[in-house]
């Protein structure tokens, strides 16, 4: 029953979606088979292999960022009190995780959907998932 709900709402965002004007009028473009069925079974068995994959807001696990903050940090005290910090590799210090600017702009606005969420909700549509693959072969 919250699957069907959970679904049904998003269908009712996608309705209820509008493209913004300056993004009307453009051609979409579909390319079958993009990413060739050899490769797409590499990239899954590579996933597999990982067996996780961290937020973006914690990238700096992967390598050592020359300023790992730009002034803001803050002590790390079993959390971090301020919401659009985050704790550092470390866990010593809290510190604004890559684009932040683009969370914020996501989060005061809604984004193009313009949707209005309880905080805990529209911020965990920010967290996306990446890894850094600095040697494949």
């Amino acid at each position: 029953a919250f699957a069907a709900k959970l679904w049904g709402d998003h269908l009712q965002a996608l309705r209820q979606y509008r493209v913004p004007q300056q993004l009307a009028g453009h051609p979409v473009h579909f390319e079958e088979n993009l990413v060739p069925e050899a490769v797409a079974e590499e990239m899954r068995n590579h996933l597999k292999e990982i067996g996780v994959l961290y937020t973006n807001a914690a990238d700096t696990q992967w390598y050592d960022p020359i300023y790992e903050d730009v002034g803001e940090a803050q002590p790390f005290d079993n959390g971090c009190s301020d919401p659009f910090l985050v704790p550092n590799k470390n866990r010593t210090k809290c510190v604004l995780p890559g684009r932040t600017d683009v969370g914020r702009h996501f989060i005061l606005t809604g984004g193009p959907m313009g949707l209005k969420e309880i905080y805990d909700n529209i911020v965990s549509r920010l967290l996306s998932f990446g890894i850094y693959n600095w040697d494949l072969s």
